[in-house]
């Protein structure tokens, strides 16, 4: 897998973690803060959070493990068959735009100017 894509993702998961982190802490000094909690009070609750978090955590890195390791597999897949294949795989995805626009690399159509050529004649 391109290393660029993992960093992506990275980058695009990052803030998300820091801003729920920022969250969390700031609603515990808001509750110790304001003596309505204390660190005994909320640790039953956040051994439940912690329960309830790692079974989704684990889910989740399942799912990222399974989609990962496919996009691993289609890259060597790919490179084994070479770019020329890898080029023509691209190429049929839906959305994909040809190359160069639909310019026909540059080629004239089959026959368009020998046509012309005796049509004129």
């Amino acid at each position: 897998m391109d290393r660029s894509v993992a960093e992506q993702v990275l980058d695009e998961l990052f803030p998300s973690f820091e801003a729920l982190e920022t969250q969390s802490a700031a609603i515990v000094q808001f509750l110790k803060g304001k003596g309505i909690a204390t660190d005994e009070q909320l640790a039953p609750y956040f051994e439940q959070a912690k329960n309830a978090s790692s079974v989704r955590w684990h889910a989740a890195r399942i799912r990222m493990e399974r989609l990962l390791s496919t996009a691993t597999k289609t890259v060597e897949q790919a490179t084994e068959k070479g770019p020329a294949k890898l080029h023509k795989r691209l190429l049929k995805r839906p959305g994909t735009p040809p190359p160069n626009g639909g310019e026909n690399n540059g080629r004239k159509k089959a026959g368009s100017g020998e046509q012309q050529g005796k049509e004129a004649a």
